[in-house]
């Protein structure tokens, strides 16, 4: 109801490379002055003739099969990701721009996967991976996974770390502080869906998870030192240098 109709915008479409984070395809849908971009009057439905890219990639670039895994196709599948949205309010506005609340928009809610590329990079360096900003609902608590792959604390050097922490989010003036939920964060087993490791979180066992402020991240969070131990990240868990989280749906709000 409150959007400019047709729309006018163009879509950076991302098909990512498994193995590390470069060498994505990227490809842009322009919805620019193209008449068909209406609004749709039927929930769920697509009109006819929106835009497409008929040649995205090749079947010689993703030179794969189901029993070959290439930095574009992993298990038999294929991962993309709308890496950004270009739009203009209307024709007198000289430069491109995204209104600010597109990004909170963009936020993962759980279940979510979050992947860490450059495991090895992070563990050499001993910097801290931040993953992109995540939801625990629809218009619930803004957070962040944060990964010290040397580890932190009595970790350090032995184990990677793994924390979450409260993000100034959209919609933090209706939600209940201090923040009280339980969730669990799965590092994934690529090989099969069984032996991941898991550790849980509650937060109502802290007493500092109040609202943030100002932008950015909280300056302490949930988390563990020890999340599991450098000598048990096997190749089951590390996949073409690449680590993945699984956070769930959360179990208290």
């Amino acid at each position: 109801e409150n959007l400019d109709w047709p729309m006018n915008s163009e879509i950076t479409v991302q098909l990512l490379n498994w193995m590390e984070d470069n060498g994505h395809v990227e490809k842009i849908i322009d919805h620019y002055n193209v008449p068909i971009t209406g609004r749709s009057l039927v929930l769920g439905d697509v009109p006819d003739g929106t835009c497409v890219i008929f040649q995205f990639i090749s079947h010689l670039e993703l030179n794969g099969n189901p029993d070959m895994n290439t930095k574009f196709i992993h298990n038999d599948e294929l991962c993309f990701r709308i890496f950004k949205v270009n739009s203009l309010t209307g024709p007198d506005v000289p430069n491109w721009y995204i209104p600010p609340e597109i990004n909170d928009s963009f936020c993962l809610t759980p279940p979510c996967t979050i992947t860490m590329f450059n495991y090895s990079e992070h563990k050499r360096v001993g910097d801290q991976w931040r993953s992109p900003p995540f939801y625990s609902k629809p218009h619930g608590y803004k957070l962040q996974l944060l990964v010290d792959a040397n580890g932190a604390g009595n970790g350090k050097g032995t184990h990677i770390s793994v924390y979450v922490h409260l993000m100034k989010g959209e919609n933090d003036s209706v939600l209940k502080w201090p923040f009280d939920s339980e969730f669990i964060i799965k590092l994934l087993n690529w090989r099969e869906d069984e032996g991941h490791v898991e550790r849980r979180f509650d937060a109502g066992t802290k007493e500092h998870h109040s609202r943030v402020l100002q932008e950015g991240t909280a300056t302490s969070g949930l988390g563990y030192h020890q999340f599991v131990s450098h000598s048990d990240l096997t190749d089951k868990f590390i996949n073409n240098d690449t680590l993945c989280f699984f956070v769930p749906i959360f179990e208290k709000q």
